[in-house]
This record gives structure tokens, C-alpha cells and sequence, in this order.
């Protein structure tokens, strides 16, 4: 089972994908049977809304950056498609909102990114046209792409500031102050393929577990010796303190910092498989970000730049899809509207 949720690391990572110079293909821990790098990339529409079209090559870009050294197998493929392709509709809902807010970008500042772009594909013998061609994009839309970065950034200079960063200290400061929370948690694997039946069948099996243990009928710690497939089954799912970022799945940490002490938490599912998760304690951290040294004080303010951009990423995004309508052309692997519900092209 493979999942990207976009944190500030994934988001950055995201915006290495859009802009990306070179075609970017399956990589190699790609199923044998996907293209290899050499592959041409075919411009077929796979989603569309307000004129615009997400394409193939669109996905492909994103996926060869975020799932570079992942292995995962023909079976879990069209759902990581599916993700990549929610992830491309995020970012052209983004544009559209920057563009808005902004105005366009200077055109001279998209051409000098092209021509850079076409001087490092020059040494290494790789003709524009072949470039475009493997690609399966165009120059419209890698002008489209150099444009984004740069109304991106241009954005983020308006609302990434020391005031607003020093505000998102604020209100997360359990994540960064380093306040530390101990948990227990129980594990239910859901094996290799991560097949959606089998994290539904898991989640429900987990749902049910928690009805008992909130309903007195089995100890959290006696479920966990009994039922949890993780080596922490022995201390009665005890995994110590965990701070918020850094030790555990994303996923998993934000839940477990959602909780109050002797809270459970709904199933939450990570790469490892649906998890149960009690606070057991919360230990308040004491950094202070008025108060740290130069050193700590910019590590610190890199981390809340890093996070407050994504977090402003994922709000747009989020709002312009209440604006648009997504329409699917049932080409390429997606999901439903509204749910995880994977649809597939026809064979």
C-alpha cells in the first residue's frame, strides 16, 4: 500500500515536479510493463474543468517525483495514477486562483526560464522537439508551467511573511514547540497489494475494536497483545513519546496530536496498515520561537515557511473545488468525485 499525503516535504517535492527539465517517465521501480524513460508519453486528456485539461504527461511529471524510489506493484499502479491526478487538478486549481490574485507574470521572465530550459537539454544532445515529444507535452504548456512557479512564488512573497508565520507558530504550537505525546496503538496489517477491499475490511475490523474497548468490553492493551500485528503488541501497543513531526507516518502524527489523553482515534491508515491510537499523556514542549537562539530560530522559521506554504497550497485548492466542476474523460485511472472510490478505463 502506497499513499503521498502533501506535507511541506510532498509539497515540495510537488512543486520540483511541475517544473521539472527533463521527460519524465515511469522511473525504475515502476511495474515492468510501464513505459521506460525512453517512452513517449501520449497527450490524452484525463481530466478537464473551466477550459482547462489535465493530461497524462501532467500526471506523469508528478508521479516520476514523488514515487522515485518507491516500489509498488501492476495491481497498486492505477491508484497511485489516481492520486497523481488529483494532485495535478490541485495545482492547475491553484494557478487558476494565483492568476487571479496576481495578474500575469512577466513574459520575459518565462522566456528566459524556457531558454535556460532548452540550453540544458542542448548538452545533454536532447533536441526541444524530441524533448517535447517524450515528454507528451507541448511548449504551450511548459510556458504554462514556468508561468506557475513564477506566479507561485510571486504569491507566497504576499502571504508567507514574519508576521504570518510567526501567527502559524502560534496557532500549531503543540507541533513545534516540542510537546511530545505518548500513545498506544493497535495494528492491523492489510498485506502486500493494499488492495482497497482489504483497508476497508481492516478499517471496519478496527471501527469495531474501537466500539469495544470505548464500551468497556476488552482493555486497549489486552487488544493490542491480541490483535495487533506490530512488535509493540508485547508492551500492550505502547510506543513511548512521539513528537509531532519527524518519527511516525504523517497520517498517524496528526491524529495522535489530535487526541486528548485517553482518547481513541477513528481507524487511521498509513503505508503500514490501519492503526487504533490512545493518547496515553501529553508532555508540553517549552521552545519559543520569540526566545530561541539565531541558530534554532531560523531552522525553526524554515520549517513553519515550508509548512505554512503548504497549508495556504492545500486551503486553495480546496476552495476552488467547491468553485469547479471536475469533469473525468474515463481515460486514465481516477476517483469518483467525493469519495476514494477508484474508476478505471475500459479494457
Amino acid at each position: 500500500m502506497v499513499s503521498r499525503t502533501v506535507t511541506a516535504r510532498w509539497f515540495a517535492m510537488l512543486l520540483t515536479a511541475v517544473t521539472v527539465a527533463a521527460p519524465l517517465c515511469a522511473q525504475e521501480s515502476s511495474p515492468p510493463d510501464a513505459p521506460s524513460e525512453a517512452a513517449v508519453i501520449p497527450l490524452v486528456v484525463a481530466a478537464e474543468f473551466a477550459g482547462q485539461q489535465i493530461t497524462i504527461a501532467d500526471v506523469a511529471r508528478i508521479m516520476a517525483v514523488l514515487y522515485r524510489g518507491v516500489t509498488y506493484t501492476t495491481d497498486q499502479l492505477p491508484r497511485l495514477q489516481a492520486q497523481a491526478l488529483e494532485l495535478a487538478i490541485d495545482q492547475r486549481l491553484v494557478q487558476l486562483y494565483v492568476e487571479r490574485a496576481t495578474g500575469s507574470v512577466d513574459e520575459a521572465q518565462v522566456d528566459a526560464l524556457l531558454e535556460n530550459q532548452q540550453r540544458e537539454l542542448e548538452k545533454r544532445g536532447v533536441t526541444f522537439a524530441e524533448y517535447l515529444r517524450q515528454a507528451g507535452t507541448t511548449e504551450e504548456d511548459l510556458r504554462r508551467m514556468h508561468a506557475w512557479s513564477l506566479g507561485w512564488n510571486n504569491y507566497l512573497k504576499r502571504i508567507v511573511t514574519d508576521d504570518t508565520v510567526a501567527d502559524y507558530f502560534e496557532r500549531n504550537r503543540a507541533e513545534y514547540d516540542g510537546t511530545a505525546v505518548r500513545v498506544r496503538h493497535i495494528l492491523l496489517r492489510v498485506g502486500g497489494s493494499g488492495r482497497v477491499d482489504k483497508v476497508e475490511s481492516a478499517q471496519s475490523q478496527a471501527a469495531d475494536l474501537r466500539r469495544q474497548i470505548v464500551d468497556a468490553e476488552i482493555d486497549f492493551e489486552d487488544a493490542a497483545r491480541k490483535y495487533s500485528a506490530g512488535p509493540s503488541r508485547r508492551h500492550g501497543g505502547d510506543l513511548g513519546f512521539i513528537t509531532r513531526h519527524g518519527q511516525m507516518a504523517e497520517p498517524f502524527a496528526a491524529a495522535a496530536f489530535r487526541l486528548k489523553p485517553d482518547e481513541i482515534s477513528p481507524p487511521v491508515v498509513t503505508s503500514y496498515g490501519v492503526h487504533l491510537i490512545q493518547c496515553v499523556e501529553i508532555r508540553p514542549g517549552d521552545f519559543d520561537l520569540r526566545t530561541a537562539d539565531e541558530r534554532q530560530r531560523e531552522q525553526m522559521l524554515r520549517q513553519l515557511r515550508a509548512a505554512l506554504t503548504a497549508e495556504t497550497y492545500k486551503k486553495i485548492a480546496a476552495l476552488q473545488r467547491d468553485v469547479f466542476e471536475i469533469q473525468f474523460t474515463g481515460d486514465f485511472p481516477h476517483f469518483k468525485p467525493g469519495t476514494q472510490e477508484l474508476a478505471q478505463p475500459e479494457p
